[in-house]
């Protein structure tokens, strides 16, 4: 009497009662033209904001602006006008200076 009652409510639980909802979903090209257009929409705007409002890292931009600013330019002027010899002398002297620097302060 159970597997009675079980084969009944299955076997009508397994189809609907509408013929048309018998066999398996697959879409129809309109909707997999919405489907297609979503991804189509949805890029086209990332790359408009993209485009119009880029991300950009603030360091980057930092970096960029010290190296190719005219302030920049005008210290670099200066180093680049130097002899070898001016050079190295002027490093050897920042260099002592920062020794003697370490040093008083005990670190």
């Amino acid at each position: 009497m159970w597997f009675e009652r079980f084969v009944i409510i299955v076997t009508s639980l397994y189809r609907d009662y509408i013929p048309g909802s018998w066999s398996y979903y697959s879409p129809q090209w309109p909707e997999v033209g919405f489907y297609l257009g979503t991804f189509g929409l949805f890029f086209t705007c990332y790359f408009l904001f993209a485009k119009y409002f880029p991300v950009i890292a603030v360091a980057e931009i930092k970096f960029i602006l010290k190296t190719s600013g005219e302030n920049y330019k005008n210290k670099m002027k200066v180093i680049e006008d130097q002899t070898l010899e001016e050079f190295v002398h002027e490093v050897e002297t920042h260099h002592s200076h920062d020794e003697h620097l370490i040093e008083k302060i005990g670190h």
